[in-house]
């Protein structure tokens, strides 16, 4: 029950602040992936700013895998390079809140952009991580796009002696006008480190649209 209280008040509240999310489906050959994710201002001087991100995959075979994932971060922009973050991941039915550096950057035209978060989490033993995404779009005619977006993240324990997860998720395919895009898929998650590391991946087609 408190499980289902905290999803719905993260999706309740980006439902509210931000008027266009994108919102993707991965088919994959291992399980089903629903994730959404947006940016927004929340001041005119684009000062102040909210990212959130939510992640929910449906193993086919094992309930045990099925998975749940959303984080929150507001950020004030010191420069246009650099900003500091606050705010917490749910994951594994546990809220870690955080603290962290932003590093955003986007070229002239626009069609390519790069967000780094190194951050801490806020416990009693702190893990440490570095999150990312890029995303380059560039327009090939009138119609058509090529898209590809990239998530990244690293994490290891408080005395950075140990790996304790690792995960990409990369998208690759085209974009018809400003509709949706779509593609090939492929996630991939290392977790542990030596003799206890495992590793999965999955592959499929992806849909992507803005709502």
């Amino acid at each position: 029950m408190k499980r289902s209280i905290i999803i719905i008040s993260y999706l309740l509240m980006t439902l509210k602040v931000c008027a266009q999310v994108p919102v993707e489906v991965l088919v994959g050959h291992e399980q089903i992936q629903h994730e959404f994710f947006f940016f927004k201002d929340l001041d005119k001087k684009q000062k102040l700013n909210l990212f959130s991100m939510a992640r929910f995959a449906v193993d086919y075979e094992d309930a045990n895998l099925n998975s749940s994932f959303i984080s929150s971060q507001v950020t004030y922009n010191l420069t246009p390079r650099w900003g500091i973050s606050a705010g917490a991941n749910y994951a594994e039915q546990e809220v870690a809140p955080l603290v962290a550096l932003s590093y955003p950057n986007i070229n002239e035209k626009g069609d390519f952009f790069i967000n780094l978060f190194p951050m801490v989490f806020v416990q009693q033993r702190p893990d440490y991580e570095l999150f990312g995404m890029a995303f380059y779009a560039p327009q090939l005619n009138e119609k058509w796009s090529f898209f590809s977006q990239l998530f990244f993240g690293t994490n290891v324990n408080h005395q950075f002696n140990r790996h304790q997860f690792s995960y990409q998720q990369l998208r690759v395919g085209l974009g018809l006008k400003d509709w949706f895009q779509f593609g090939l898929g492929l996630d991939q998650n290392m977790i542990g480190s030596g003799e206890g590391y495992t590793y999965s991946n999955n592959i499929g087609l992806s849909i992507r649209k803005e709502l």
